[in-house]
């Protein structure tokens, strides 16, 4: 077989295609699909196999007849900028790998680990603007939890988010995630609660990041994990409307007051029901 032969079959669009790099099989980002995988901020001209480390050598996952690569720490010097090897994903672990040539001209393969950040966005508003709530997660071996582009009540609201997920029963996603309202958010509000709780979990396992598209999450969140009304519901909604989304989510005690026409409006008690309703919705993976 030669190399023009070589065909390697994409775990996240389906396809086939030539090899770019010499290896044939299946990797789990062709490099189409590499250049735009928001969901780990991740972007790269080469793909993304499935990786395996024994004895600290990695290869691709079932196939241990391709080159091993020495596992270290961080980049060593020397790497080959003009030849291209696959990156992996060990676990959520994300490797980039590179070639050294020795001083006998031998080549050798290396693999270091790379942070992995994985973000989701979800949909909010004010009585005048809506809101983008972003979730950005790197995965790391310790732990932070930060809330930006609130003027105020940043404290609050992240001990709300943390208390509500984790007394939801949910995971709470490991590495260090920061949660940022915006554009030009002056008027910070509880009202963001629900859907910054649903950006964090949608960083994680709990939901995929498409679950929270066209979806506008308007409701307070409690220590206990139960949604609270927000003031002035229906202008909200309206504003969520007029920017185009066709579907929102509120407190349950909020419901009664929902007077808002051309939008489908949807009840949540708790953020475990509000997870239910969108299982509801098919948009859970």
């Amino acid at each position: 077989m030669t190399l023009s032969t070589l065909t390697v079959r994409c775990q996240t669009c389906g396809t086939s295609k030539p090899s770019t790099d010499g290896w044939g099989g299946t990797v789990v980002y062709c490099t189409d699909c590499a250049k735009n995988v928001g969901s780990i901020g991740h972007s790269t001209d080469r793909p993304t196999r499935p990786g395996v480390i024994d004895d600290d050598r990695l290869t691709q996952n079932d196939n241990p007849y391709n080159l091993k690569y020495a596992v270290v720490d961080s980049e060593p010097d020397g790497v080959l900028a003009d030849v291209t090897t696959p990156d992996y994903m060990v676990g959520d672990t994300l490797y980039r790998t590179g070639l050294v040539v020795d001083a006998d001209g031998h080549g050798h393969g290396y693999a270091w680990p790379v942070p992995v950040t994985r973000s989701a966005h979800a949909h909010t508003a004010t009585a005048h603007h809506a809101l983008t709530v972003t979730a950005t997660r790197t995965v790391t071996d310790t732990g932070s939890f930060t809330v930006e582009g609130l003027p105020a009540y940043a404290a609050e609201t992240r001990d709300r988010i943390r208390a509500a997920i984790t007394n939801a029963g949910e995971t709470w996603p490991t590495g260090e995630i920061a949660v940022h309202v915006g554009p030009n958010c002056t008027a910070p509000s509880s009202s963001f609660d629900l859907a910054a709780a649903c950006a964090v979990l949608a960083t994680g396992d709990a939901l995929a990041p498409t679950t929270l598209d066209g979806i506008a999450l308007i409701a307070e969140l409690g220590l206990d994990g139960r949604t609270r009304p927000v003031a002035h519901v229906n202008d909200l909604l309206d504003t969520a409307k007029a920017a185009g989304y066709a579907t929102a989510i509120v407190a349950t005690d909020d419901m009664s007051n929902v007077d808002v026409a051309g939008i489908s409006v949807h009840d949540a008690d708790s953020l475990r029901d509000a997870l239910d309703v969108l299982r509801t919705l098919g948009r859970i993976k």
